[in-house]
């Protein structure tokens, strides 16, 4: 559905045009404003021609009252507002379907922006997802082909939604986010007041900047007087879309931490030139056996080895009896030879369309991967939608770069990095402690082997329906591999700088011949197998 130019005449009637659906949504309440918001930036859900419009929900929600949003504050924070801000401009600077900003002025001269949640939206949310959940029902019946069912879409929606409205969770989303940013030249992240936040109130430092939603639609208008303050202030997209990018990744594979809900409301351009990023109430978490499997995935589309690519996305993805990993991998390799020989094709001119290609073939493959019947977990589906997000906004900047090149940076420098990470002071006491250990240890540990294997106790559980001579044959190679290791361990304590005494017997000598045994031993194995 998302590559079709249009909708069938089904889905149009229940949807309408892209201006209907639009004002169909704005008119059904804050939480339809928050699902075309999630779906202004999922091309993978619906056609471009839709996201296009549902951008404009970005910054548009209805601002509620000053005197509303003052008792509100009051009785989150339980106080008076005028003894902990020396201004606040009844004014918002912004306001969504979940909560308004206004802007304020600590006693210190500090500038910061209030966050206050509406009242009873909680409430409202849960009424609406039940309407949404029986609307998603409604486009599943008319059978339309999205990458998500719209039952799923709408449950992960509520997900989502319930964790915007927990704004504890968001403060310490942002005062996690804020450390690890803290000494980044290209990105700013507000500074957190916690001493100024309450359970329905957030304050943070406040960033002077353009929206990206701004950029984007001055871009599109093509009205060249939209985007001279822009050049004043040395805006470059295919700079801005490549921090964007390389943040998502560092994020994601430095601090393990990432933001989630990356549309160009909660982006914006500052004075300096650098990225500002706010609003973190969507953030996931990447845990470390995750981590090797995307960093191996990744490594492979930045090498272009499809076989190597193919295996690790395997790896990603749970299977069930009803899974068919034969279409996967069929339709695996057909989508990864059209984005190789796409990606491939003479670069357009400096107008021409942009080159982000890399999100269209993410989303092929996320759909392969469901008509196989193959699971993908939540925190897969988290960073899937962080990385799609963020190359869909560089494609509306209309930047020259996607993932793919980004990563064909960040990925060397991420293992460079990683090398030398371990030889870190505190690391490399570690490393020396075990291996300390080790040799302590390694004696006592041979002695015990040796005698196992002397008394005939030592076994190797091997389970095979193969022929007679076949588990011979494996019989012996498990004999081989354990005097194999045997012996590994004699040599180590014969390099060793000193072997105790026994009986007045240096224990080099019964070790040198005892490792001796073992090659002529296993080269008669071998010379036999030949």
């Amino acid at each position: 559905m998302a590559e079709a130019p249009t909708l069938n005449m089904i889905e149009r009637g229940l949807i309408g045009t892209p201006e209907v659906f639009r004002a169909r949504l704005e008119r059904l309440g804050p939480t339809f404003v928050k699902l075309g918001q999630f779906l202004a930036l999922r091309p993978d859900l619906i056609p471009a021609e839709y996201g296009t419009e549902l951008l404009g929900l970005l910054d548009d929600a209805h601002p509620m009252p000053w005197e509303e949003a003052r008792a509100l504050l009051a009785e989150s924070l339980g106080r008076d507002p005028d003894h902990l801000f020396a201004q606040i401009r009844p004014q918002p600077v912004g306001s969504g379907s979940i909560a308004q900003a206004h802007r304020a002025r600590l006693h210190d001269g500090r500038e910061v922006v209030i966050k206050i949640r509406r009242r009873g939206i909680a409430e409202r949310v849960d009424r609406d997802l039940r309407q949404a959940t029986r609307l998603a029902a409604l486009l599943e019946r008319a059978g339309a082909d999205l990458i998500v069912s719209p039952r799923e879409a709408v449950e992960e929606m509520a997900i989502w939604l319930r964790q915007e409205l927990d704004f504890k969770r968001e403060l310490d989303n942002l005062t996690r986010m804020y450390a690890n940013h803290a000494k980044d030249d290209g990105i700013r992240i507000p500074q957190p007041y916690p001493d100024l936040c309450g359970d329905g109130v957030l304050t943070c430092e406040f960033l002077d900047g353009i929206a990206l939603s701004r950029i984007i639609r001055a871009q599109q208008s093509g009205d060249p007087r939209r985007m001279e303050p822009l050049r004043e202030l040395g805006y470059e997209r295919d700079r801005l879309a490549y921090r964007l990018l390389d943040t998502c990744l560092t994020q994601i594979f430095v601090y393990r931490f990432f933001a989630i809900d990356l549309h160009p409301g909660n982006l914006m351009l500052l004075p300096d030139g650098r990225l500002g990023m706010i609003d973190f109430g969507l953030c996931g978490e990447l845990e470390t056996t995750m981590r090797q499997r995307l960093l191996r995935y990744f490594g492979a589309i930045v090498r272009d080895d499809a076989d190597a690519l193919y295996q690790a996305a395997e790896s990603l993805l749970e299977s069930t009896d009803a899974s068919r990993p034969e279409i996967f991998k069929r339709e695996f390799y057909a989508a990864t030879s059209v984005w190789t020989a796409k990606r491939r094709e003479p670069v357009a001119g400096e107008d021409g369309p942009a080159g982000g290609q890399t999100h269209i073939w993410l989303m092929q493959i996320v759909r392969a991967a469901r008509s196989a019947h193959m699971h993908i977990s939540s925190d897969s589906m988290a960073l899937y939608r962080a990385l799609l997000t963020a190359e869909t906004v560089t494609g509306m900047l209309g930047a020259r770069v996607d993932l793919r090149r980004v990563g064909g940076d960040f990925f060397p420098a991420l293992q460079a990095r990683e090398l030398f990470r371990p030889l870190s002071p505190l690391e490399l006491q570690g490393i020396i402690g075990s291996i300390s250990e080790l040799l302590k240890r390694s004696p006592e540990r041979l002695e015990h082997l040796l005698g196992e294997l002397f008394a005939e106790r030592y076994t190797l559980n091997v389970e095979t329906r193969a022929s007679t001579r076949d588990q011979h044959l494996a019989d012996r190679h498990a004999r081989m591999i354990s005097v194999a290791i045997v012996s590994v361990g004699l040599a180590v304590l014969l390099g060793g700088a000193s072997l105790p005494v026994w009986f007045g017997v240096p224990l080099g000598w019964p070790v040198g011949i005892a490792l001796g045994a073992c090659y002529l031993w296993l080269l008669k194995q071998w010379r036999s197998g030949r």
